[in-house]
């Protein structure tokens, strides 16, 4: 397992920052080539004032901002919450795996979620959508793509969002970490995983559909 673990052998704030940095670039492309100033004018000139048109796009510059600010925040948050479950889960079934070599596998796993989110934007870029649930409800590669969702609630489409190529290769690059750090087989470590990220995420889908429905 020596040479796995090399994968592994990288100091977790530069790695983290550089990661962030992605997610950043990412999204100032998207807001800048994709949520332009053009599609908002586009979009609403039917039905709003030029002068209400223009507030509506200012508004969204200042929040794009904010969101460039906090977005290593959220990110942050969501690793020590994966690194968390995942540190409960091996504890739990006897491994003495540390907090920092959890959240090494939770960062390493995340690289799919960057994957996922340029293909998204490359597509999006391509495709020019013009309409806001097509860029709003698009998951490369998910169920979502197979069905009609004219057809279907909206409080579903997060959880069908959820079934993807992407989400699939997350859980084998956690359950990968899993078995470098544990040198358990790879079955049994992609249990642990569903065991405790895949719990974690129904719970969280749960969550946001009932939400959802309260708000619709």
């Amino acid at each position: 397992m020596e040479d796995k673990n090399n994968l592994y052998q990288f100091k977790f704030w530069q790695l983290f920052l550089i990661v962030s940095f992605i997610y950043i670039g990412i999204m100032y492309v998207s807001n800048t080539m994709i949520y332009s100033d053009a599609f908002y004018y586009n979009m609403l000139s039917q039905k709003m004032e030029i002068a209400r048109i223009k507030d509506i796009i200012e508004m969204q510059h200042k929040y794009q901002i904010i969101s460039y600010c906090i977005y290593p925040i959220i990110l942050l948050l969501k690793l020590w919450s994966v690194a968390g479950v995942i540190f409960m889960v091996l504890y739990l079934l006897n491994q003495e795996v540390s907090y920092q070599n959890c959240l090494k596998i939770t960062l390493i796993a995340e690289l799919v979620s960057v994957v996922a989110m340029l293909v998204r934007v490359v597509w999006l870029l391509v495709a020019k959508p013009d309409n806001v649930n097509d860029i709003q409800y698009f998951s490369p590669l998910s169920l979502t793509q197979l069905l009609d969702l004219d057809s279907l609630p909206k409080y579903l489409f997060y959880p069908l969002q959820l079934f993807n190529i992407f989400e699939v290769g997350y859980w084998l690059v956690l359950a990968y970490g899993i078995m470098v750090f544990t040198n358990w087989k790879f079955e049994k470590s992609f249990k642990a995983v569903a065991s405790g990220y895949g719990v974690a995420l129904a719970m969280w889908a749960v969550v946001v559909m009932f939400i959802q429905v309260q708000f619709s």
